[in-house]
This record gives C-alpha cells, structure tokens and sequence, in this order.
C-alpha cells in the first residue's frame, strides 16, 4: 500500500523508525519528508523553500493510499496534513503513541485508530488483501 506519515517534524527519527518497518512490511512511502532540511535559508529564500516543500507534502498525500498520523500536540502541519487527506477521500490511521492528545477529527469514522506498530499493520495488511 502507499502510505504517506503525517507526524511533529522534530519526530523524525521516530518517523524514520516507522519507514523502515511499512517498508519491511511491503508498503511504499509516497513522500520522505524527514530527509528535508531548511539549512541557512533566511527571508524570501526560506519562504520558497517552505512552498515547495508544501507542495512535496500535499503530492506526496494525494499519492498515497493512506495516511498514517502520529498524534502529538505540538504537531500543526501533521493536523493540516489529516484535513487534507480527508478531503481528498483518504484512507486515515492514526498510531496514537503520545496518550492524551486527542482531534474532534480522530472520531469521524473514516479514522481508524490503532493502539500499536503490530495493529496498524495488521489493518494495512487487511487493507491490501481487500
């Protein structure tokens, strides 16, 4: 299945952590957004990198089959990331690590949340054989 991982970008090891077992489980990343870096870009050059790396998340989601959030407070473009797969008719699974966060949006029933790693590929692998 092609998954794209909407989760708080100083997670990214966490993130990273969780490519490798989707991978090892056969599932494809649509978009490895833990690899960009903003540098030393400062003022307009910073802002065009930001766009463009907008625009890599919002294509890397419309790619993908599902997406897979990693629930955490400080997470503002991962909640941007989930109304954007909502809209476009996504499959969403949320890997709810961090207890106590909690979205009004968690509870539409087009969100499946998952306890675990192993229930999460368990429902992706469901998924896949449907």
């Amino acid at each position: 299945m092609r998954v794209y991982v909407a989760a708080f970008f100083q997670e990214k090891q966490i993130v990273q952590d969780l490519y490798r077992e989707l991978e090892r489980a056969g599932h494809q990343i649509t978009w490895d957004w833990t690899r960009s870096d903003q540098g030393e870009r400062r003022g307009e050059e910073l802002k065009r990198y930001f766009c463009s790396e907008a625009e890599k998340d919002l294509n890397g989601i419309e790619r993908c089959q599902a997406l897979i959030l990693l629930p955490h407070a400080g997470a503002k473009g991962a909640y941007v990331e989930l109304g954007f797969a909502l809209a476009c008719g996504k499959r969403i699974f949320t890997l709810e690590s961090n207890p106590g966060v909690d979205c009004v949006f968690f509870h539409l029933p087009e969100v499946e949340r998952c306890q675990s790693l192993q229930e999460l590929l368990g429902r992706l692998a469901s998924e896949d054989a449907a």
